[in-house]
């Protein structure tokens, strides 16, 4: 399916290892190699992404915020417990009832199942967290590109310092997120200005290619029809 392999023949693997490129479901992880190899999975994915950046950190740094990001977790299903779905809980009180209800339990099964529901919610809770921590650049990058997207020296150099990101990360963070690239998702804005300011206003195309950030007319005049299939006086007989 196109997938690249991560290991060649005679190579020696374990259970829950990965054989092709590309990111792993933590539940899979979960079921494979247990509490401690999907705590080290996340551990990991962490520290991938402080390093896109540039950056060294220790991993006992990582785990206190881990730590924290999972001290209160959700409560989904009460299950044999006395907690309340929708209540936020301290992981401690979370264990302890689990753990009650474990000892409580007829059988394995009934065993497993608790289990698996309380690292659900603990992977969840995680996730959840990480989305947030993910987000904040991208909205706050949005924010300034809305204030500021016909500043002709707009680069994603000075976008990524904004955020304090690498370019390199910042620009695969933002395409995964708005399902666009930098250029083209600036493109879009600008284009979207200059089709008001020529259905609105009389200006002329070279004075609108300069107030949305371009210096050169024909270069302006290239992209809208590339964007629009028109030129940009045909669009204002159209639609003026």
């Amino acid at each position: 399916f196109g997938s690249r392999l991560k290991v060649a023949q005679g190579d020696t693997i374990e259970a829950g290892d990965p054989i092709t490129v590309g990111s792993i479901n933590p539940h899979d992880v979960l079921k494979i190699k247990g509490t401690h190899g999907v705590q080290e999975y996340l551990l990991n994915e962490v520290q991938t992404v402080y390093r896109g950046q540039g950056v060294e950190t220790a991993d006992k740094h990582i785990e206190v915020i881990m730590r924290q990001m999972m001290r209160k977790v959700k409560i989904e299903e009460a299950g044999d417990t006395e907690m309340l779905p929708g209540s936020m809980v301290d992981i401690f009180e979370f264990e302890k009832n689990n753990e009650q209800a474990m000892l409580e339990a007829e059988s394995l099964e009934a065993v497993k199942l608790a289990y698996c529901k309380a690292m659900h919610t603990l992977l969840v809770q995680y996730r959840e967290a990480r989305e947030v921590l993910v987000s904040k650049p991208i909205r706050i990058s949005i924010n300034y590109l809305q204030k500021h997207y016909k500043d002709e020296m707009l680069s994603l150099d000075l976008v990524s310092e904004q955020v304090h990101l690498n370019s390199s990360y910042f620009s695969a963070l933002f395409k995964k997120s708005m399902g666009v690239g930098f250029s083209d998702y600036v493109l879009a804005l600008r284009i979207q200005e200059a089709k008001r300011l020529l259905v609105d206003t009389n200006k002329g195309i070279a004075e609108i290619a300069f107030e949305i950030g371009y210096h050169d007319p024909k270069h302006f005049t290239k992209l809208f029809k590339k964007s629009c299939q028109i030129k940009p006086n045909e669009y204002r007989k159209l639609y003026g």
